[in-house]
């Protein structure tokens, strides 16, 4: 921020600013989830919590129920349930690896998993990744650090949505 401000980025600086507001917001908030923990691990650059490319098990909270997001296929029929049952685990593994590669300026690693997100989120009915996974996988193409932190920040909040409404979902009918 300080940087942007001393060179007069007023459109960086207010993204910037925006940014540090939701990471504010979120610190008085008691418990974290583990994608509390990597969204936190990109405002620092101090290793303080261990990640780990393990399937992420998230504490939802009334702020993601009420922004629950599901998928547009038809969830009543079992093969399009299927699909996406297998897809949100490996998204969440995705956002590890995303912030595994952003850690170590691994631009082309990021801009590879930004594009299989842009494709396979809206295949399984997410659209509200696509736009996000396209700035990231452009930004991470020219290597702009910035951009990528923040698509990561925004792709880990609608991870949490997305999982909240998984979450949400009725059980399956079984059918006899």
């Amino acid at each position: 921020l300080e940087l942007a401000c001393k060179v007069g980025d007023a459109e960086l600086s207010g993204q910037l600013i925006h940014t540090i507001r939701k990471i504010q917001s979120r610190m008085s908030t008691g418990a974290q989830s583990d994608l509390d923990l990597v969204e936190s691990n990109l405002s620092s650059q101090e290793d303080e919590v261990p990640i780990t490319n393990a399937t992420i098990t998230t504490t939802i909270d009334a702020e993601y129920v009420d922004k629950a997001i599901v998928s547009s296929l038809p969830m009543d029929n079992p093969r399009f349930r299927a699909v996406v049952e297998r897809f949100i685990p490996r998204i969440e593994e995705q956002v590890f690896a995303m912030q595994d590669a952003l850690d170590n300026d691994n631009f082309e690693e990021l801009a590879s998993l930004a594009h299989w997100l842009k494709g396979s989120g809206g295949n399984v009915g997410f659209n509200d990744f696509t736009e996000t996974a396209a700035a990231m996988e452009q930004a991470a193409k020219i290597g702009n650090k910035m951009i990528v932190a923040d698509s990561l920040t925004e792709i880990i909040h609608l991870t949490k949505c997305v999982r909240a409404g998984w979450d949400s979902l009725p059980a399956p009918k079984k059918i006899a």
